[in-house]
């Protein structure tokens, strides 16, 4: 498993991270205009990973939290001077 995973809330179906973006590609299928869009997906982590790894809070502000975000390189984000982190 990568450092996450997206998981769909209505089926539970787990993707890779550059198999989808934002929808579960079953549920989206009956979505409706009228209703709250169904397979909205979550990431999940590698906790395991993460911990062997030996992630602290030091190394996670030290690296602005790029292991505990779903993107792979802090230059995928916008140059947005907006507090101490990437979002």
């Amino acid at each position: 498993m990568n450092k996450f995973q997206y998981k769909c809330n209505d089926c539970g179906n787990t993707f890779e991270e550059a198999q989808v973006k934002y929808l579960c590609p079953s549920c989206k299928e009956t979505n409706s205009l009228d209703l709250p869009p169904k397979g909205v997906l979550k990431t999940v982590y590698n906790y395991k990973k993460l911990i062997e790894n030996n992630i602290n809070f030091e190394s996670l502000s030290r690296n602005k939290f790029i292991d505990l975000l779903p993107i792979n390189d802090v230059e995928s984000l916008p140059n947005l001077k907006v507090g101490n982190t990437p979002l």
